[in-house]
C-alpha cells in the first residue's frame, strides 16, 4: 500500500511509505531555499514520487494532519478552562482561537482544492487526522512497546498544545487522557522567551537551551512562574501582560522585567521551569 503524507504549513513537506517502509521524505524549504516555507509542497511530492518510481495514480492513501478542526474529546477541557477565565483572559483566549481559524481554514481549503484539481490521485483514499493525534501516532506506532504512554507538546495544533495518551498496539488504539489548550502552551512560552532574548521563535530555541547551561535559574524563576504554571493537575497560563499565547505581542512590562536579568539567567530559568 502506497501512502503519501502531506503537510502544507510551517515547513510544508511530503513523505511516502510503502506499507510500513519509509521510501522518502522531504520539506519544501529544501527545494525553494526559503526557511520554513509554507507553500504547498509540490516539489516535495514530486521528489518522493520520483524516489519511489511511481505515478500519482498508484497512490493508495493520502494522509493529511496539519489541520482538522476542534477535537471532540478536547471539548470538556476547553469549556472548563473557559469557565474560569477573567474578562481580560477571555479576550486573549478568543484572540488565540480566531488567530488559529484565520490561519488553518485557508490552509485546509488549499489542501483539498489542490489535491482534487491539480493532481491525478483518482485512486487514492483521502484521510485526515488531528494535529496532535498524528504526532502521538508517529511516535508510538513505530515504537517497540506493546502498550505505552505518549506525550506530545508543541506550540499549537487544532487548538491543543499538549496531549497525554495511552497507545495499545494490540488494539491499534490511541486513547487521549488529557490535553491543554493552545492558550496554555509551553511551546509558546519557550518561543516567547526566544523572541524576548533577541532570537527568532520557531528557529532559534536551541540557542536558549544552550544559554541555559551558563545561567542561574534561581534569579528569574519567579518571573517564569508568573507566566505559566502547573497547578491542580493542569497547565495554566496567566494570560495578560506577562504571557500571551503568541510569539509576539510583548508588553512593555514584560520587556522591562526580562531586561532586569542576563540572557543566560532568563534562559536558565525558562529551561528549568519548562522541565
Amino acid at each position: 500500500m502506497k501512502i503519501l503524507g502531506i503537510a502544507n504549513a510551517e515547513t510544508s513537506s511530503a513523505v511516502l511509505f510503502d506499507g510500513p517502509k519509509l521510501i522518502a521524505a522531504a520539506s519544501e524549504e529544501r527545494f525553494t531555499r526559503k526557511k520554513m516555507d509554507e507553500a504547498f509542497p509540490h516539489n516535495s511530492i514530486e521528489y518522493v514520487l520520483d524516489e519511489a518510481g511511481i505515478m500519482e495514480n498508484e497512490i493508495d492513501v493520502i494522509s493529511y494532519s496539519w489541520s482538522k478542526g476542534f477535537p471532540e474529546n478536547a471539548l470538556v477541557t476547553q469549556l472548563d478552562r473557559l469557565s474560569k477565565l477573567t474578562e481580560d483572559e477571555y479576550k486573549i483566549f478568543f484572540e488565540r482561537l480566531q488567530s488559529e481559524q484565520s490561519r488553518d481554514f485557508p490552509k485546509r481549503k488549499e489542501f483539498w482544492q489542490t489535491i482534487k484539481n491539480e493532481y491525478n490521485f483518482e485512486n487514492a483514499t483521502l484521510e485526515d487526522f488531528y494535529h496532535h493525534e498524528a504526532h502521538a501516532l508517529s511516535a508510538s506506532m513505530p515504537s517497540p512497546f506493546d502498550k505505552c504512554a505518549v506525550l506530545t507538546c508543541d506550540g499549537r495544533g487544532d487548538y491543543e498544545s499538549l496531549t497525554f495518551s495511552i497507545y495499545d498496539k494490540s488494539k491499534n488504539s490511541l486513547k487521549k487522557l488529557y490535553s491543554s489548550s493552545s492558550s496554555d502552551s509551553l511551546g509558546f512560552f519557550y518561543g516567547r522567551i526566544t523572541g524576548l532574548l533577541g532570537f527568532t521563535p520557531c528557529r532559534h530555541e536551541g540557542k536558549i537551551t544552550g544559554l541555559a547551561a551558563y545561567g542561574d535559574p534561581n534569579k528569574a524563576i519567579h518571573l517564569m512562574r508568573e507566566m505559566i504554571v502547573y497547578s491542580e493537575g493542569h497547565i495554566r497560563s496567566n494570560m495578560g501582560d506577562l504571557y500571551r499565547p503568541f510569539y509576539t505581542n510583548y508588553s512593555e512590562k514584560l520587556i522591562n522585567e526580562i531586561n532586569k536579568f542576563s540572557k543566560e539567567d532568563i534562559a536558565a530559568a525558562a529551561q528549568f521551569h519548562l522541565e
